[in-house]
């Protein structure tokens, strides 16, 4: 169930967002950030009464109203007698205040919401239980893997809604079958969000968040905090409903990775992808390693079999097959830049192809250790600039220093391959391209080593270019 939200301040402008968006089942009404206040016989003219939840929240709760209780008991009376479907109200309003309310409303229509931590939330529901209402809603403040864990294990008959606040609660307003909720708040756009953690309308088409179910299993993009877009949720979720898959694929940018891996065992994951910073950090929480992923040194695939985490490597075969559409890497005199677990992968790959491999990365340590791991030679970053080299492969998310480490003599002998992802073009395709190199995008590998992953969670092995042409929209919509 979709309940929409939004910040209007008049009535002309709520009357908008609810005749646009007919894909929300409810709509939330904010009585405190109208002005006016809306008369009774005003809220019964707005269209699709029977789907709306009004609320008059409180600057005690969060909200905007700061005026008396019994001024805002009126307003919310004067909703109930429109004939809304829901009155929202508050459980820290005094008992005297809830009661009132009560009087004006069958139960069915009655939500008691609170927002408090998750410990409160613990202890709080049983007694909201108690009260005859027909919904309770909770939002949470989410900071970490075991705040989204606590919130897993809260389970009512009555919660309809329970929602985490803060950027992290984002995973529970999406997947939200998987705490226990019959239902998530959305937003129609980014700047009418309530919440930080609101996913919008085009999120609810991009997610097929109306058609998430109990039933609906998972696959996790293992990111970190900074993580903010991601191509595989859009990319995916859509091509995996086409094909009749009841399967999500969502990001858990959580940092602390042993609640990671215990969501992950909840049973209803699938599995998930890991990307920076956690390849190499991920490998002591599996519970059984692949030989290739095991000599590689890093993970970014885990297959979920039972209870049992199993993490793979799909950058390496990712990797090789783009490099193989433009050139024959054996013999080649390969210059790597960066010393991450992308980069592991990627040496990897490369020795066995039959290249000659060189490291460049700025940490001594980092190049000393991958040189150490691969019996290859190491440098610092800065040397890549003397161009000894036919095929340069760049890992580091800076394409712009990767640029500027070409050297200054032609390049139209030579192969540059970026595998960063933030741009259809990097800077350093487009300087090398410029100056006669044969480039790849980091598109290629990406969309390579993602059909390897969805080959492993669900035999399921769409064509590269089915995934790069997906792509190219959507970085044709952020250059538009």
């Amino acid at each position: 169930m979709i309940c929409m939200t939004g910040r209007e301040r008049n009535l002309t402008q709520l009357r908008e967002r609810i005749s646009k968006h007919p894909e929300a089942d409810l709509h939330e009404v904010r009585l405190d950030f109208l002005d006016p206040l809306p008369s009774r016989e005003a809220l019964g003219a707005l269209p699709r009464l029977d789907d709306l939840v009004v609320a008059c929240r409180p600057r005690w709760e969060g909200g905007g109203f700061d005026g008396e209780e019994t001024q805002r008991v009126e307003h919310l009376v004067a909703a109930a007698r429109a004939g809304v479907r829901y009155v929202d109200i508050e459980w820290r309003a005094a008992p005297e205040i809830r009661r009132r309310l009560f009087r004006h409303l069958h139960p069915y229509r009655r939500i008691l919401s609170c927002h408090t931590d998750g410990a409160s939330a613990v202890r709080l529901l049983p007694e909201m239980e108690g009260e005859p209402v027909g919904g309770i809603k909770l939002v949470v403040p989410v900071e970490g893997g075991g705040d989204l864990l606590e919130l897993g294990r809260l389970r009512s008959e009555k919660l309809l809604f329970l929602m985490g606040s803060g950027e992290l609660g984002r995973v529970t307003r999406l997947a939200y079958p998987l705490f226990g909720s019959r239902g998530t708040f959305v937003t129609s756009t980014p700047e009418a969000a309530t919440d930080a953690a609101q996913p919008s309308a085009q999120e609810i088409l991009d997610f097929g968040l109306r058609e998430v179910s109990p039933e609906t299993r998972w696959i996790g993009m293992l990111c970190g905090r900074r993580a903010r877009t991601s191509r595989g949720v859009r990319i995916y979720n859509p091509l995996l409903r086409e094909k009749g898959f009841d399967v999500r694929y969502i990001q858990l940018p959580i940092d602390d990775l042993e609640h990671s891996a215990a969501l992950l065992r909840s049973g209803r994951f699938l599995g998930a992808s890991v990307t920076i910073p956690h390849k190499e950090q991920i490998l002591p929480l599996l519970d059984r390693v692949g030989v290739e992923a095991r000599e590689i040194g890093a993970v970014n695939t885990i297959v979920v079999d039972g209870e049992t985490l199993v993490g793979e490597n799909t950058d390496a075969v990712g990797f090789l097959a783009a490099l193989g559409r433009h050139c024959d890497p054996a013999g080649a005199t390969a210059a790597v830049l960066g010393a991450g677990g992308a980069a592991r992968a990627i040496v990897h790959a490369l020795l066995s192809a039959g290249a000659n491999v060189k490291l460049f990365n700025r940490s001594e340590a980092r190049r000393k250790e991958l040189s150490r791991a691969f019996g290859v030679a190491a440098a610092p970053l800065e040397e890549a600039k003397e161009g000894a080299w036919n095929l340069l492969v760049s890992t580091i998310p800076e394409s712009a220093v990767a640029a500027s480490l070409l050297p200054a003599s032609p390049l139209t002998d030579k192969t540059v391959f970026d595998i960063t992802l933030s741009e259809w073009e990097s800077p350093l395709v487009r300087e090398a391209r410029a100056r006669g190199a044969s480039v790849i995008r980091g598109i290629e590998m990406w969309a390579f080593q993602g059909r390897e992953q969805l080959r492993r969670w669900l035999g399921f092995t769409p064509p590269a270019d089915l995934l790069i042409e997906r792509a190219e929209t959507i970085y044709g919509e952020r250059r538009g």
